[in-house]
């Protein structure tokens, strides 16, 4: 018998998890992404001859085997422990974020700047999938849905009908990040600042980052998801403007007004408010299946807990 042929689409942290661990029990896999590279919110964005991590800001483990993946990373040389602000340890990309999704991409068979626009059912009750070129892939044996819950509900629409009810469960909110370097060298040097007003979550100082070390100060500043919200259909330029003012004030201190640096980056779907409580997702008579970190939180160890559970369960069940 032909062994199963598997289709994951969305190449973030979840869907590398599942997709390295089948493959590494010999299962056939491709992984399909929408963007020119994997990494979904452990992206980085290159300016200014340095890097900006625009998501995920450090990694921590509430569970023995997240915490035990850390130190193979570690290992492997694409983490390095961070000694951040929270009481759990922290690792950091080496030498920045998404330098761990490019190492776990490595060996599989990714396709990138692909989106898939919907699933077809063929005559042999396998899958196939078209892009937004028109172009036709497959056919699968199975497919998993690695994307954020909002992205995968259309993909699944016509295909699951337990699938499109579970996945309606999930609330996702929008999270605006803007990121800027000045010059100045009189600013705090905290590792990440808790910021004084109800606008924004978090403020990031990249500099105190092992291995990125520069002459600018780098920030990365995050909007609540209600700020983001209300602010949702602004242009980036505004945003940008807008959150550097609101952080600036926070600081207290008098800040040079065109910084080196000003960009904004929005997240569409970047915070997860309401989870599903389980690992994955899964319609067994379809073979059509979901993983991602809505599934159990709206973390890094929660997208890798999902991919990784879906990974087990579906070693055990296919050829």
């Amino acid at each position: 018998m032909t062994s199963a042929a598997i289709a994951i689409i969305g190449a973030g942290l979840a869907g590398l998890t599942c997709a390295r661990e089948l493959t590494q029990a010999g299962k056939r896999v491709t992984v399909f992404e929408k963007a020119r590279g994997p990494g979904g919110r452990l992206s980085s964005r290159r300016h200014l001859n340095s890097t900006f991590d625009l998501g995920a800001q450090a990694l921590t483990a509430q569970h023995s085997d997240f915490a035990e993946q850390l130190r193979v990373w570690e290992t492997e040389g694409c983490l390095q422990p961070w000694k951040g602000t929270g009481t759990l340890p922290s690792w950091v990309g080496r030498p920045r974020m998404s330098a761990l999704t490019r190492h776990y991409s490595k060996g599989l068979n990714l396709v990138t700047a692909t989106c898939i626009s919907h699933l077809q059912a063929t005559e042999d009750q396998q899958w196939s999938l078209v892009d937004t070129t028109g172009k036709i892939w497959g056919p699968f044996t199975q497919v998993v849905l690695a994307t954020p819950a909002s992205q995968a509900l259309p993909l699944i629409d016509q295909a699951s009908a337990s699938l499109k009810q579970q996945l309606s469960q999930v609330k996702e909110d929008p999270i605006w990040v803007a990121y800027f370097a000045l010059q100045s060298t009189s600013l705090p040097t905290a590792k990440c600042l808790q910021p004084a007003s109800s606008y924004l979550r978090r403020a990031t100082l990249l500099n105190s980052k092992p291995g990125q070390e520069s002459e600018l100060q780098r920030w990365v500043v995050e909007a609540t998801p209600r700020w983001s919200q209300e602010h949702l259909d602004l242009p980036k330029e505004e945003v940008a403007r807008r959150l550097f003012n609101i952080w600036a004030n926070d600081m207290a201190t008098e800040l040079p007004s065109h910084p080196q640096l000003l960009d904004a980056h929005r997240w569409l779907y970047g915070s997860v408010s309401t989870h599903l409580q389980q690992g994955f997702l899964e319609d067994a008579e379809q073979q059509l299946f979901v993983c991602g970190d809505f599934c159990r939180g709206s973390t890094a160890e929660a997208a890798w807990q999902s991919g990784h559970e879906l990974a087990q369960a579906l070693r055990k069940t296919i050829q």
